[in-house]
């Protein structure tokens, strides 16, 4: 089964959780005998225009939009014939594409949504959406969010695939003693940009009275655009560490070095990051926002507090910060969470099944989806 993946940034540029999530899924496909292809912007010179990384067949096309769009549609043109299926990711130009493949071609066509994007468009762009719905087999929504959306504007339930990220559950594990030496560890993992609310943050941590941030540190893992603005947040804050950037394969390490994960996001679809913490078995404060919704309960893994609530936010870091005994617990019911919910081998096999079942189903009617796929 050959699988053509149109995607904005692949590897090496794995920056976010789709493309994390999907090198991993074709690095587990391919030896299951599918054959998969991304097409995907060329948005660095020393990039190659085509290789073959891990089996996965790579092309790579000019970064702008327009561009990338008529190189795509040009290459699915000649190769139509060998493809079984196209998947989009992004629920704009891109998931247009797919349709257009679908039309043209009778290809099957699954469309990823990442949810922020996907509320702009119903804002500005009903009709586009209108047209993608009709030019997918399947829509993949990471979160429940999303899916209540997509059924507010018309879109089927034999349509809408909810499925959640997933984490490696061996490679993310909780450290052997939960309880810090000196100071409680509050842990952020993400890009310093406009996202994933760092500034929000250092200012709740400011608010914080200053003997009680005396026995903590507020760890930041990342960099980006905005890295310079947040250090001067930080200006006379010693317990702000700014740690840099960070391999990927120590990242395991930063998490057991941790008591707390804290991710104040403006907006998530799934958060790779926060799946980790709670492989790592990490209570978590975070955002009543679309995906963070679906992976922190209250009370039982964590804490929500709505965005910008500086004082929420404050207040949230003082209650895991005095009561070790919550933090204790939380910790474990993140990590229960994560092995029964979140498990890598059955993010494998969903994808598996319902690449499957798409393509059984466009042999035999090429129409309906099965209720199977949601069983």
């Amino acid at each position: 089964m050959h699988l053509v993946w149109v995607i904005r940034r692949f590897y090496p540029l794995l920056l976010g959780g789709t493309e994390i999530r999907m090198k991993q899924v074709a690095e587990v496909l391919i030896p299951r005998g599918y054959k998969v292809t991304v097409l995907t912007r060329r948005l660095e010179a020393n990039l190659a225009a085509h290789e073959n990384v891990s089996g996965i067949e790579i092309h790579r096309f000019p970064p702008a939009d327009l561009l990338f769009q008529l190189g795509v549609k040009k290459w699915v043109k000649d190769n139509h014939r060998s493809i079984d299926l196209i998947h989009t990711f992004r629920f704009d130009k891109l998931g247009m594409v797919g349709a257009w493949c679908q039309r043209q071609y009778r290809i099957p066509h699954v469309a990823d949504i990442i949810t922020n994007e996907f509320k702009n468009m119903l804002q500005n762009k009903k009709r586009k959406v209108e047209k993608i719905i009709k030019g997918a087999a399947l829509i993949h929504c990471l979160n429940q969010h999303t899916v209540n959306l997509l059924k507010q504007v018309g879109a089927p339930d034999s349509k809408i695939w909810y499925r959640p990220n997933a984490v490696d559950t061996d490679l993310f594990y909780p450290a052997d003693s939960v309880e810090p030496e000196e100071k409680v560890t509050f842990l952020f993992c993400g890009r310093f940009d406009n996202q994933k609310g760092v500034d929000f943050l250092i200012a709740s941590w400011k608010r914080v009275p200053r003997d009680l941030r005396a026995k903590a540190r507020l760890v930041l893992v990342g960099s980006g655009e905005r890295e310079g603005e947040f250090r001067q947040l930080a200006t006379g804050e010693p317990e702000i560490i700014f740690a840099g950037q960070v391999e990927r394969e120590a990242m395991p390490d930063c998490y057991r070095q941790a008591q707390v994960y804290i991710q104040p996001s403006k907006f998530e679809g799934m958060s790779n990051a926060i799946l980790e913490a709670l492989a790592s078995g990490l209570p978590v404060i975070t955002t009543k926002v679309e995906g963070n919704a679906d992976l922190v309960t209250p009370g039982y893994n964590g804490l929500l507090v709505a965005y910008g609530d500086i004082d929420g936010l404050a207040n949230a870091v003082i209650t895991l910060l005095q009561e070790p005994e919550l933090r204790r617990q939380m910790g474990l019911n993140s990590r229960k969470l994560a092995e029964t919910r979140y498990s890598m081998s059955a993010l494998f096999d969903d994808y598996q099944r319902m690449y499957d079942l798409i393509r059984e189903m466009n042999d035999s009617c090429g129409e309906n989806m099965p209720e199977r796929i949601h069983s």
